[in-house]
């Protein structure tokens, strides 16, 4: 059995995203896969064909990506062999015109596609490979469960219980049950300091101290806490609140879910899931399994009885429904299933127990809407092959106690909620609305109700009045003056059911006009105004809260429409001081409906200025420029200037537009003390655009650092003593090299312009110190000499892999002594078995200790391989493969980065299985 379930897992392998069910792998399960693949009758083939190749796959490495990578191929190379001969046979067996029988598709269940790094990532977060498994399977399954049909199914298929794939998940309750397995924590605090955490042994128990035996398997937590405080008093003194006990890992159990759900099966799960909580992992209850009798089976115990309905209604059900290993939920069939629609809360169909009945059901739906007829509630049952209906007077109390049956369905009417004997008013009264009809109501008393405005128009209203077909309505005009002034004349008529009157207002009837001043105002805004004028400019100022400061008092404007309809504009010009304090003047004009006067500002009319301050000023920028601005105050406002400036080179430069001439740039280099005034004590006034540039000083120049690192007597930082200090003037401010120096490594980075690394040969330096290898430094510049080297690395696409064993060859890089007068070629041959199959012997490299770098060069037929130093890396590099993606007869772009995504997963894939089945059994 342990060889055909590798077979099937290695099977699997050719995927590369494993199929994988919710149920653990069963014999049953490996044959059926086998079977479809074919292969049910090569077991013993395909084990003695790969030992053939020197495999037992119980002893593959699966760290290393090279066997499991020989692995594949073998096995792809097998199976291949395999399915060709079956498919040559078959062709042969039908052109023979025999029958060939067609294989039969297994009845288990469609797989779901699980991709291995979902199981990895999962296993890391503290779940076990099987509990990984379920989880991801129970997510593959969200949003592809039918819509629920029986009230209860909804919290498996909307995932509402959540399932513990891991304790991080959840915190175990008090009633959780422990057992063998069970990681605990005990903490202790206050007097004494005690923590630690014990896993319970097979037998029940934990040891906290030598002597100290305690068993818990069975408890509840709060149980086992209440003993292990009593028990640790022996041991160690604490206050009653200074202890603690939690279960930091619950143990994984086996249980089995059949009957009529989604995914039945044997599941590892955590030990934190209740009985609901891992219904949720098999997909609940089918379409006809039962949501109010699901069987809890447990050796040696009598079956419990879980209740969806009752779970909704008190989720603390569920603590009672902890499980144990090996235990069985069995889910049957519905028995009694029955449909409430209508005027309930809650129209669904729902399953009721044998001794239930419509009162029950009643509730279960949220109970009647305040709207129900619950006299007269129908019932819809079919007896034989005929629908009969049952009426139900619920009010009675008889009628509550009356059982329902299997497909029963039950219908509740509403009370038609429409008003009878009502009328309506509405317009210029002060209550408008429905009001309801009394005996002999009149028009008078209903406007009395509604209270009238005062610009009610009562001379003439109107009633809307239903005809006799109760659907039409006529109008009829009602004089209702006449009848308040004679309450019991004629026109004080008498009102029916579903009158409506409608009382107009003197209001709507009126336009409405009104007139805008915007600008320097201090209230903005529109005012009405008579549609026959009335006020004047002063009056429109006064209304607006007057004119702010930098208003324009000479001139306004007043946009006036020529006509109410037209959108053409006069503008009317008007002297607002006049006007305001000569009311009486010709400039106090009249506001007409629609007026919009417009007051300006005297800002929006000047021009803004400004002066630039530039150079050696700690805040260079732009200053607005003011008539009394200073050279020293816009140094102040620049904030003074750095300590690389030059004090007596300010230089100024003005723009001349005098006299309206062509502009021309007049300069001017002026001399400042400390306080940034002119030597002569004045201050220089500025003028608009005028341009101040602060000089820095000629020799002014920070300390340049270098800092050097490595193989020299003095490491450290150290300052340029002039502008020309070479390599060598440091070297030797730093004491010269050490006996241990790399000469040929040395390094010179230069962050200055983002140089970089320089390469150069320091021994050419040092025996010429006039070489242009004795480079000037610059300030930033680091030196880095490395210690002696006398190894040699090479990488790339050589043929390593079959020289030497895993753990040198996965490192990538393998590193040999060097040998002086051998060059590239050499060290490859020798060391690295030569160039592989995909290796490019144009991009041999040598890449040496300084960081310089050489290739192979070609001179005619002959190759020039680079010559070998001390700390030198070689690489080669790979041959770029072209390959020509057709089809039918098209050539088709190469999608690479699908290329490389397949290759990874099959990669990931074909380790993972291996995993897998080195863990079967």
């Amino acid at each position: 059995m342990k060889n055909l379930k590798y077979i099937f897992f290695l099977v699997l392998a050719f995927t590369f995203v494993a199929p994988v069910m919710s149920q653990s792998i069963t014999e049953q399960a490996a044959k059926e896969e086998l079977a479809r693949r074919g292969l049910a009758d090569q077991e013993d083939r395909i084990k003695a064909e790969l030992s053939e190749y020197g495999i037992d796959i119980n002893n593959v490495d699966v760290n290393n990506p090279t066997e499991v990578s020989r692995v594949q191929a073998i096995l792809e190379k097998i199976i291949s062999k395999i399915e060709a001969e079956k498919k040559d046979e078959l062709n042969a067996k039908t052109n023979k015109g025999e029958i060939v029988a067609p294989v039969e598709k297994s009845n288990s269940q469609e797989s779901i596609e699980v991709d291995d790094t979902e199981v990895i990532k999962a296993e890391k977060d503290g779940a076990t490979l099987d509990e990984a498994i379920v989880d991801i399977v129970r997510e593959n399954e969200e949003g592809k469960l039918p819509d629920a049909i029986t009230y209860g199914q909804h919290i498996f298929r909307s995932q509402s219980v959540k399932f513990y794939n891991k304790s991080s998940d959840a915190k175990a309750p008090s009633s959780y049950v422990l057992g063998p397995d069970d990681k605990i924590s005990i903490s202790i605090w206050g007097l004494s300091v005690y923590n630690e955490s014990f896993i319970i042994s097979k037998d029940g128990h934990i040891s906290p101290f030598p002597d100290l035996r305690v068993y818990l398997t069975g408890l509840k937590l709060s149980d086992a806490k209440v003993l292990l405080k009593s028990k640790m008093a022996n041991y160690v003194r604490f206050r009653k609140d200074d202890f603690d006990m939690s279960v930091l890992v619950a143990r994984t159990i086996n249980v089995n879910i059949s009957g009529e759900v989604f995914n039945y099966g044997n599941f590892n799960v955590s030990a934190l899931n209740n009985a609901f909580n891992v219904l949720v992992a098999g997909g609940g209850p089918s379409d006809i399994g039962t949501v109010r009798n699901i069987q809890l089976k447990r050796s040696g115990q009598s079956p419990k009885t879980l209740d969806i309905y009752k779970y909704i209604q008190d989720p603390i059900v569920g603590d009672n429904f902890f499980l144990q290993e090996n235990d069985y939920i069995y889910v049957p069939v519905a028995k009694k299933l029955v449909t409430v629609y209508g005027a309930v809360n809650r129209s669904y169909k729902y399953e009721l127990l044998p001794n239930e009945t419509i009162s029950d059901l009643i509730n279960y739906a949220g109970g009647l809407k305040s709207n129900a007829l619950s006299r007269n509630i129908q019932i819809e049952r079919r007896v034989g092959d005929k629908l009969e209906i049952i009426d139900v007077d619920f009010d009675l109390s008889s009628s509550k106690n009356i059982a329902l049956q299997n497909g029963d369905k039950i219908f509740v009417q509403t009370v038609d909620s429409e008003l009878e004997k009502v009328v309506f008013i509405s317009g210029a009264v002060e209550v408008s609305g429905v009001f309801a009809l009394t005996d002999n109501m009149t028009l008078v008393d209903l406007a009395n109700k509604a209270k009238l405005k005062e610009n009610a128009i009562t001379k003439t209203i109107y009633l809307q009045r239903l005809n006799l077909d109760q659907v039409t309505v006529r109008y009829e005009v009602l004089d209702l003056r006449s009848a308040l002034e004679n309450p019991s004349g004629a026109a004080n008529i008498k009102l029916q059911k579903g009158d409506k009157l409608r009382i107009k207002a003197l209001s709507s009837f009126a336009d409405e006009a009104s007139f805008e001043v915007t600008g320097s105002v201090r209230s903005e805004g529109e005012y009405p105004i008579n549609t026959n004028g009335g006020l004047r400019v002063s009056d429109a100022i006064f209304l607006s809260g007057g004119l702010t400061k930098d208003a324009i008092e000479e001139y306004a404007y007043i946009y006036r429409k020529i006509s109410p309809t037209s959108v053409d504009l006069e503008y009317v010009t008007v002297n607002l001081k006049e006007a305001i304090f000569n009311p009486k003047s010709e400039s106090n004009i009249e506001i007409l409906p629609n007026d919009s006067l417009v007051i300006y500002n005297n800002n929006k009319f000047k021009e803004s200025f400004f002066v630039d301050v530039l150079g050696e000023v700690k805040n260079p920028r732009q200053i607005k420029y003011g008539s009394s601005l200073t050279l020293q105050d816009a140094l102040r406002l620049a904030g003074g200037l750095k300590l690389e400036s030059d004090p007596e080179r300010i230089n100024i430069y003005r723009v001349d537009f005098s006299d309206n001439r062509e502009t021309k740039i007049l300069a001017a280099n002026l001399k400042i003390n400390d306080q940034f005034s002119v030597d002569e004590g004045k201050n220089f006034m500025l003028q608009p655009f005028d341009q101040i540039i602060v000089r820095k000083a000629p020799d002014f120049e920070l300390p340049r650092n270098v800092d050097v690192i490595g193989e020299v007597k003095y490491p450290g930082t150290y300052v340029l003593a002039n502008d020309n200090t070479k390599i060598l003037d440091l070297l030797a401010d730093a004491g010269n090299v050490t006996d241990e120096a790399f000469i040929k490594g040395i390094k010179l980075f230069r962050s200055k312009d983002s140089v970089g690394y320089v390469i150069f040969d320091l021994e050419d330096a040092m025996k010429n110190p006039n070489s242009f290898n004795n480079i000037i430094l610059q300030d930033g510049d680091m030196i880095e000499l490395p210690k002696a080297n006398s190894l040699v690395s090479i990488s790339g696409a050589t043929k390593a892999n079959e020289l030497y064993t895993s753990d040198v060859y996965e490192s990538g890089l393998q590193t040999f002594p060097y040998e002086e007068g051998k060059n590239a070629k050499y060290y490859i041959n020798k060391y690295a078995g030569g160039l592989s199959d995909r290796g490019d012997v144009s991009k041999i490299a040598v890449e040496y200790a300084n960081g310089e770098v050489k290739r192979m060069k070609r001179f005619l037929f002959f190759r020039n391989y680079p010559d070998v130093k001390p700390g030198s890396k070689i690489t080669v590099g790979y041959k770029i493969v072209k390959k020509e993606n057709t089809l039918n007869g098209e050539k088709k772009d190469i999608d690479w980065g699908s290329v490389l995504a397949d290759s990874i997963a099959q990669a990931t894939t074909v380790l993972s299985l291996i995993l897998l089945l080195q863990s079967v059994d």
